[in-house]
């Protein structure tokens, strides 16, 4: 095999190994996940949403490593999380708010609030793949050291495949404690809690900048 084929396998490897690992991200997009996903398969649909969103934004962060330097690169590493971080608490005090429909929505209401769901909870992946975890942080450094801006997005895309997938188990988790909670009366609680969880990990996320 190839060296480039051996870097993208190793990188998609990774990615599957980067789910396992306790960045604020996961619980992000858990959080998230939970408070959207009204059954279990639209939470797995909505998780690998946000597994594409992160990769959207990690490509773009791996292609800035290869060209200008992962060193480079996390000068700027505080103010992302502090950005990211406001943005993502902001979205747990309108996730707070309870605002996902109501019982007795039509069926076109229903329809225009999965679509801007599905698009919130792929721009919260965007923004919640602006901080740089460890993890991560080993990927660009490898990925700027190949000196080629095309095979180290390639790369990252892999490495957010895989991460992608990782987080299948995630939605299945959350999705199916989210559904129980709805079946057992207790749905009321479930934008309260998520959304006050994403509003701490957003704070978190900020002052740890």
């Amino acid at each position: 095999m190839e060296m480039a084929s051996l870097s993208l396998v190793g990188a998609f490897l990774l990615g599957l190994a980067h789910t396992a690992q306790p960045c604020e991200d996961k619980g992000v997009a858990s959080m998230i996940v939970m408070w959207a996903g009204k059954r279990l398969r639209e939470a797995i649909v909505l998780m690998v949403l946000y597994g594409l969103g992160t990769t959207l934004i990690n490509a773009a962060m791996g292609a800035v490593a290869a060209f200008i330097g992962a060193s480079l690169l996390m000068r700027y590493s505080s103010a992302l999380r502090t950005i990211a971080g406001s943005l993502i608490a902001l979205f747990g005090l309108w996730m707070l708010s309870g605002r996902r429909g109501h019982a007795h929505a039509s069926p076109v209401e229903e329809e225009k609030l999965r679509s801007m769901t599905a698009w919130s909870v792929f721009l919260m992946a965007i923004v919640g793949g602006l901080p740089i975890c460890p993890f991560e942080l080993t990927v660009l450094t490898w990925v700027a050291s190949v000196g080629d801006v095309w095979r180290a997005v390639s790369m990252v895309l892999a490495f957010g495949l895989g991460t992608t997938v990782g987080l299948i188990p995630w939605g299945l988790i959350v999705g199916g404690l989210g559904e129980l909670a709805r079946k057992m009366g207790h749905g009321i609680w479930v934008p309260r809690i998520t959304g006050l969880i994403t509003m701490g990990l957003g704070v978190f996320i900020a002052l740890s900048g």
